[in-house]
């Protein structure tokens, strides 16, 4: 009985990150970015054994969406096998489990312990004054960064781990283990206390601001940074779902627009910000002050390379006194400020994806989403922008691991039913609807429908009704009564006017506005969809 009762609790719990921004010193600063470069080479050495020992093809970074063709691939038992094939067709005959049997397994715990001994040499001596657990995490461990991205590309093709750039360091973010780190108070500020690597002497307390309380166990944490040079500390956390209060049962609909960000059945419509759009004309010209900069240039000399010769930004020295060159500081000022007015745009669209979701999800108990590929519809290149600006899809994830957390149900619909050209009154499929007619009448039963709100009552009903009819064959009348429940609620298709609601049903069941349709008679009659529901009751 202990056993069972520990592997419940153990599916209760869910893992929990809390964000926060750090403000070091400048030593503080400068160690920080030394253990990010120190990271990003640490990485580079190890992929570089990998290739050596295990002599993977890596010519042309390929993937299993690009046509590359193969000569010769070494197999697990190091014996050639050769064969001229691409490997687009390769994965079309359904040969991947020959691929991964015969592809070696890449041993990065191995790797790890060899880059190691790299640290003893003249050349890699840097890399002692980086905290060894971070530069582990790298290759193998926990979230080992290279052992995740060699699975990756055996099992799910995604593409070969590529090294990384001396300008991407910034993107690395450090590994903290559980006991490594601590919290100080000091008054009323807070610090964070991080380990330090052997020799090295400054301050280990960084300023944090906590704005929220971290509820659960911390497990371990990571420092970050952006092009702006902030720093941010997340923790994970490990956190139970019972912690969290439940709430009455409601369920919504949910439809996608453009002009709308989105239309709930409640009939509230929620606008979209459009905040790339509205600060692009000084993106545009942020960007025009940074190509009339020079790039780079000679202080000796004077010698300038503008940034619109791209050609010749790889020179080093100057061709005249063959001094070094240094890159602009004005140029790196205009960078700057394009990073800064990037970063405002992301924040301000991040804050308004987490409030929009979080009320939501509080609200309600379920919500119905149609299943949307952005990266499919970003392809027209008429509305890739406009699309892109919304967030939608950052947005569907907010709302599927909030409502883990919250006990709300997301669930997705088929991206193919048509939700916008179903009337919800007769269901009437209207074939001929275009995407600029936001207004139309049903020619079946002339009610006057809303694009957006009939869409989301569709896409609400659709899921109901399969609920339904699954529950009618496997003659289940718990989930009959489910269903039943989240009709009879509050607000749902509380937009329509001209309908009046019964006072009462046959079955006892109080009907709501969407319950009726509007005849070409004029006469209110009962819907089918309601119709049919009322059938199992």
């Amino acid at each position: 009985m202990s056993k069972k009762k520990d592997k419940d609790k153990e599916d209760k719990k869910e893992i929990q990150a809390f964000k926060f921004e750090i403000f070091p010193t400048k030593e503080q600063e400068e160690y920080l970015i030394e253990n990010q470069k120190a990271c990003s080479t640490f990485f580079n050495c190890g992929l570089k054994i990998a290739i050596s020992q295990y002599k993977i093809p890596i010519a042309v970074n390929y993937s299993y969406r690009t046509s590359i063709s193969f000569s010769v691939l070494i197999c697990s038992s190091f014996s050639i096998l050769p064969f001229e094939m691409k490997f687009d067709s390769y994965l079309r005959e359904k040969k991947t489990d020959f691929l991964l049997k015969k592809v070696p397994f890449v041993c990065c715990g191995k790797i790890r312990d060899e880059v190691n001994k790299l640290k003893k040499t003249e050349k890699y001596k840097f890399l002692n004054k980086a905290y060894s657990q971070s530069l582990n995490n790298m290759i193998y461990g926990n979230e080992g960064n290279l052992d995740n991205a060699f699975k990756k590309f055996f099992k799910d093709h995604t593409g070969y781990p590529n090294f990384k750039k001396k300008y991407q360091y910034k993107d690395i973010s450090l590994y903290l283990p559980e006991d490594s780190f601590s919290f100080d108070v000091e008054g009323e500020e807070n610090f964070v206390v991080i380990p330090l690597a052997k020799g090295i002497k400054i301050d280990k307390r960084i300023k944090i601001i906590v704005h929220r309380r971290i509820a659960g166990k911390v497990k371990s944490a990571r420092i970050s940074s952006n092009n702006t040079d902030r720093f941010f500390i997340s923790f994970t956390v490990e956190r139970e779902l019972s912690d969290f209060e439940l709430k009455e049962n409601k369920a919504i609909g949910i439809d996608y627009g453009l002009k709308h960000f989105a239309t709930i059945t409640t009939g509230e419509k929620i606008d979209n910000p459009k905040y790339y759009q509205n600060k692009e004309r000084q993106l545009k010209k942020l960007n025009k002050k940074k190509d009339k900069k020079a790039f780079k240039k000679c202080n000796t000399c004077k010698f300038v390379i503008p940034f619109k010769d791209k050609i010749n930004h790889k020179i080093k020295n100057c061709p005249t006194c063959k001094t070094p060159l240094v890159i602009s500081k004005n140029y790196e000022k205009a960078k700057n400020q394009i990073s800064k007015h990037g970063e405002k745009i992301k924040n301000q669209r991040n804050d308004f994806l987490q409030k929009q979701s979080t009320e939501l999800i509080r609200n309600n108990n379920l919500v119905v989403l149609e299943n949307l590929s952005m990266k499919n519809m970003s392809k027209n290149k008429k509305l890739s922008k406009a699309l892109l600006d919304t967030g939608w899809s950052e947005f569907v994830k907010m709302l599927e691991y909030k409502g883990k957390w919250n006990n709300c149900k997301v669930v997705k619909i088929d991206r193919f039913y048509a939700s916008s050209k179903i009337c919800h009154n007769c269901g009437y499929k209207n074939k001929e609807l275009k995407l600029s007619q936001r207004i139309w009448i049903c020619p079946n039963c002339k009610a006057e429908l809303d694009r957006d709100f009939n869409a989301a009552l569709n896409i609400l009903f659709k899921y109901l009704s399969d609920i339904l009819i699954q529950s009618v064959l496997s003659q289940n009348p718990c989930n009959i009564n489910y269903v039943l429940n989240f009709l009879n609620i509050n607000k749902v298709g509380g937009a329509l006017p001209d309908f009046k609601p019964a006072e009462k049903s046959t079955s006892g069941i109080e009907l709501k506005k969407f319950d009726f349709i509007r005849s070409s008679s004029g006469k209110q009659e009962m819907s089918p969809v309601r119709e049919q529901l009322l059938l199992f009751s």
